[in-house]
């Protein structure tokens, strides 16, 4: 199946599964509460010396181990209610694509206790290995790029400069090519996890890897082709329309390339 045939096949999912309806809610919500907050975030606007004396004073009296712990807190914290009810919205997604209606709150219901456990860790392990590589990949050409713009602002503009400029962007556009295909050898595991709650994190990892083995490249175009669907977002579109939109696509797209879901027990469900 082409990838156009599958964002068709998405949002004739999406259409489906009723997701118009809260995406129209959402809007209508959204525009509602957006009144009230514009009271007050121009209020904070106007005293925001005042809110920044006041988080600096703060700051000043934690120590830098305290603010790190306070942030490292912070995220997990956030990671923790966020990661369950996403892997039960993956579930969800899996379920419409494969022609298998259920409510998205049973979806969600699925991932609790311990499964809640599993789901934030494997949301903190792809989170690690991302950031990995990520390093790898563009670390060496952005240190090559702070180089060249020390060389600029340190001396005059010679054939050294314009070489360390042009080999920091070839080592960017690189870096960032081969880090896109990598980093989609890893997209399978959440929603392996979502077709099986109970299989561990560092399994769900390795099948990953194997069943995406050949199709990183072809998975990582097709999610490139909705870049201009997001900046939409900020333009015309809602996130509300264009979020499901493309969740809906990518399960349809493991569903339909890599036959994910089709060959265990949870296409029987």
């Amino acid at each position: 199946m082409k990838d156009s045939q599958i964002r068709v096949c998405g949002r004739a999912a999406q259409t489906d599964s009723g997701a118009g309806g809260a995406v129209m809610f959402g809007c209508l919500a959204a525009a509602a509460v957006a009144g009230g907050f514009m009271t007050a975030g121009a209020r904070l606007l106007l005293n925001a010396s005042a809110v920044t004396s006041a988080l600096s004073s703060v700051s000043r009296l934690l120590s830098p181990a305290l603010n790190a712990a306070a942030c490292l807190l912070l995220t997990l914290a956030v990671a923790a209610l966020i990661a369950p009810p996403g892997q039960g919205m993956k579930r969800y997604y899996l379920l419409c694509a494969l022609g298998k209606k259920r409510r998205a709150s049973e979806c969600v219901a699925a991932f609790r206790g311990r499964r809640a456990f599993r789901a934030l860790r494997l949301r903190i392990a792809l989170a690690a290995l991302n950031l990995a590589l990520r390093i790898f990949f563009l670390l060496p050409g952005a240190a090559l790029a702070a180089g060249g713009i020390y060389m600029l602002f340190s001396s005059s503009v010679g054939v050294a400069t314009t070489a360390v400029f042009a080999g920091s962007v070839l080592m960017l556009v690189t870096g960032c090519i081969f880090c896109s295909g990598t980093r989609q050898s890893l997209a399978a595991a959440e929603y392996i996890s979502a077709a099986e709650p109970d299989i561990p994190v560092r399994q769900a990892l390795k099948k990953s890897r194997e069943i995406m083995c050949g199709h990183c490249r072809a998975y990582a175009r097709f999610k490139a082709g909705f870049a201009l669907w997001f900046l939409s977002c900020a333009l015309i579109l809602p996130a509300f329309f264009v979020v499901p939109y493309y969740e809906q696509s990518c399960a349809v797209w493991m569903t339909e390339t890599v036959k994910l879901g089709q060959k265990s027990s949870f296409y029987t469900e």
